[in-house]
């Protein structure tokens, strides 16, 4: 018994032995064959600069001004001068509608005339009262409005220089208030661009940045020509002054601006006061006296404001200045020679008037 157990142990350890050392023949080898490469290290200069981002958008090319063509009430459509691609002058005939209701109302118009020589003879002989006399003369008026007013509507012209770019109606044609106009007139010299931007990019977009703006045009499928120009961001409310198309300050006249309406309110208060009815006609009644007191009543309502002089708003042009906007003169009471002049040309216009801004360089 005791033999066995020993010769079982010496056996034992020679197996243990065995394979101790074949691991170990294992592991020397594993790590022979095993290379550890060192990574290259490329040293260099750590600088801070500006990375340019670019983002593209779509625009949309408008026309500087667009006017839709058509009378106030509905009527036959006589003729059509223009067609579409025809370039125009401000004040051209372009439609002549049915004129039968024009004809009456000069008959009537005539027969008022001469209803008020007769009223005017006696009143100054003392055969008509100040009363009479006074009724005469508003009547009078009332139908020299009413005869401008359909002669505008009846001779339909265009208000602008531009290009006839619809015609939806043809000669003989019944005209509807609630279809579209006769004609479309576009000013398309210049043109403005429409990009809508991301709201995240607002932030990026300044006054000034540099534009690159690409022009394709394509028959069909093919492109047949491509335009690229660099260009400058302006703010709203700057004005590129008189060394580069000073024509631009036609923008900046907004006769539809809700201050423009409070501005006129004020000024019709003054016509009744010096005795005149309340109302802006432009210029229906055909008197040159009358179109100056319409003026001079939207001057005395800017008066009443009492606007002090101020200089322009802080910019960072090189050329030009910031226009201030009818709001802000209004409610900061203040304002420049331009802004006030923008201000009381879009008060004109707004009443019926085509005022004209000037601009005299002084000699040098």
């Amino acid at each position: 018994m005791k033999k066995s157990f020993q010769l079982a142990a010496v056996v034992l350890a020679a197996m243990l032995g065995a394979c101790s050392g074949g691991e170990e023949k294992k592991a020397e080898t594993t790590a022979a064959e095993t290379v550890i490469e060192k990574p290259t290290v490329k040293l260099a200069t750590v600088t801070s600069r500006d990375v340019e981002q670019l983002g593209e958008y779509t625009a949309t090319v408008e026309a500087e001004a667009k006017n839709n063509i058509a009378p106030t009430a509905p009527g036959r459509i006589s003729q059509i001068f223009v067609e579409v691609g025809d370039y125009v002058r401000k004040g051209q005939k372009l439609v002549q509608m049915d004129a039968a209701n024009l004809t009456q109302l000069k008959l009537q118009l005539d027969n008022q005339e001469t209803e008020f020589k007769r009223v005017d003879e006696l009143y100054k002989v003392g055969g008509a009262s100040k009363a009479e006399w006074d009724a005469a003369k508003t009547n009078l008026d009332v139908r020299r409005s009413s005869y401008q007013n359909l002669l505008e509507n009846t001779q339909l012209v265009s208000p602008l220089d531009g290009v006839v770019t619809a015609r939806n109606f043809d000669n003989g044609d019944l005209y509807s208030s609630t279809q579209m106009p006769v004609l479309v007139v576009q000013q398309i010299t210049p043109v403005k661009l429409m990009v809508n931007v991301s709201e995240p990019n607002f932030p990026r977009v300044s006054k000034g940045m540099p534009v690159t703006v690409k022009l394709d045009v394509y028959e069909g499928e093919e492109k047949i020509y491509e335009y690229c120009e660099n260009v400058e961001l302006l703010t709203y409310d700057q004005w590129t002054g008189l060394r580069f198309m000073p024509e631009f300050i036609a923008a900046f006249v907004t006769p539809n601006h809700p201050v423009i309406n409070e501005i006129v309110k004020i000024g019709a208060k003054y016509l009744a006061q010096w005795g005149k009815q309340p109302l802006f006609t432009g210029y229906q009644t055909n008197n040159p006296n009358n179109v100056k007191l319409q003026m001079a009543a939207i001057y005395a309502a800017l008066m009443e404001s009492q606007i002090v002089y101020n200089n322009p708003p802080a910019g960072y042009e090189v050329v030009g200045q910031r226009v201030r906007m009818p709001h802000m003169v209004m409610e900061a009471k203040e304002g420049t020679c331009l802004d006030l002049t923008v201000l009381y040309t879009a008060c004109l216009e707004a009443v019926g008037l085509n005022p004209l801004i000037i601009f005299v360089v002084p000699y040098q």
